[in-house]
């Protein structure tokens, strides 16, 4: 009977309930169950149209447009730091996890993909080129 009884129990505090709702409030406040669970792609456009998101976007643009290596340097490490963000709060923080489990926050896969690869091809741009020549 005790062993019944704890799968009752484990199952009841599986269920969806209203300090579930609450993660999704704070989480996504625009979210709402009839939109359905939140994909891979909404997390990204989450991410990306976030404030940090926003300015990296705009660091990275001036960093190419102007060539400076140094903003170059400076934007690929942002968004390495952005990318480990996104890792330790997916590994480390219980709320994430139980929004993920609700459906108002998405797979953070594709945008820890994105962030690293921008910050790699920084990386990759903001590299000494040989002389020619010389």
């Amino acid at each position: 009977m005790g062993s019944f009884r704890r799968r009752l129990i484990t199952i009841a505090c599986c269920l969806p309930t209203t300090s579930a709702a609450e993660v999704c409030d704070k989480q996504r406040p625009l979210w709402s169950p009839e939109d359905g669970t939140a994909t891979a792609v909404d997390e990204l456009i989450a991410v990306i149209t976030s404030s940090v998101g926003l300015a990296l976007i705009a660091l990275t643009l001036i960093a190419m447009l102007a060539g400076r290596r140094w903003l170059k340097i400076m934007s690929s490490g942002l968004w390495g730091l952005m990318t480990l963000g996104q890792l330790a709060s997916f590994y480390t923080d219980g709320v994430h996890l139980g929004a993920i489990q609700e459906g108002c926050i998405g797979p953070i896969y594709l945008s820890i993909g994105v962030c690293a690869a921008i910050c790699i091809l920084m990386a990759w741009a903001s590299r000494r080129r040989a002389k020619k020549g010389v």
